[in-house]
């Protein structure tokens, strides 16, 4: 199994993401983020997270709004084996990888809005966004903890291992042929 670089990752759209991996369960296929017009951003919509806002989406410059984007369908995975997140998102096939960061905030922003019941149930357990912002590749996680949103960023290639146990979830973009 390759890691994932650093590179900039192009939307060349392969058919569809497998069920499960080594690392990764689908819990539901199919959930819609409507077109995003790309202008929120974490940083602009800090707001949104009264339980915790991350200042290193301020530091890690990721206030950068990004084109617009039509309506997305989205995979919910669940972990099934400890990993960081290139050992999670490398367990899906090379030729897959780069269609697994979202390209957008806003959609990100947007499924958190209309999918609340799909973050993680279990209270601060996380829900892992990977995305892009100027071709760099980061993770978001959201968690909600007494009722409130909560919100972190992580560079991708940070080597924290994620325990299986807490069942932490991913939510990743599909891209249609």
């Amino acid at each position: 199994m390759s890691c994932i670089s650093n590179k900039n990752f192009q939307n060349t759209k392969p058919a569809g993401l497998p069920a499960t991996t080594s690392h990764l369960r689908r819990l539901e296929s199919g959930l819609v983020v409507p077109a995003t017009a790309g202008t929120r951003t974490f940083v602009s919509t800090r707001d949104m997270f009264p339980g915790y806002f991350d200042e290193e989406f301020v530091s890690y410059g990721t206030n950068v709004p990004a084109e617009a984007m039509p309506e997305t369908k989205v995979d919910l995975y669940e972990m099934t084996a400890d990993g960081n997140f290139e050992t999670l998102l490398g367990s899906f096939k090379e030729e897959d990888v780069h269609v697994l960061f979202w390209e957008n905030q806003d959609q990100i922003l947007t499924w958190v809005e209309n999918h609340p019941t799909h973050l993680h149930p279990q209270g601060c357990w996380a829900t892992f966004f990977p995305f892009l912002v100027s071709g760099k590749p980061f993770v978001a996680r959201v968690d909600r903890y007494e009722r409130k949103l909560k919100a972190y960023v992580y560079h991708f290639g940070r080597g924290i291992v994620w325990y299986v146990g807490l069942r932490r979830r991913l939510v990743l973009p599909q891209r249609a042929v």
